[in-house]
């Protein structure tokens, strides 16, 4: 069975970032422990918007964005 491509190698591949930003953001999470994306975003490597887009993309679903809308409990 194929090996899953990673998160970082796929945002590479697809030129959303650099393997130079990825490099650092591995590096940093190697030290943190945080979550790849987070460090990304946190970075200013690609916004959330971004993010959440790309997933969507890979997922073959659509992607709704709910924050303008006020949602009762």
């Amino acid at each position: 069975m194929a090996q899953p491509i990673k998160l970082g190698d796929l945002l590479v591949q697809h030129h959303v970032i650099t393997q130079t930003q990825l490099t650092e953001a591995l590096a940093k999470q190697k030290n943190t422990g945080e979550r790849l994306g987070q460090i990304l975003i946190n970075l200013n490597y690609l916004t959330e918007q971004q993010f959440l887009d790309f997933f969507a993309k890979q997922l073959h679903i659509p992607f709704f964005d709910l924050t303008p809308y006020h949602l009762n409990p």
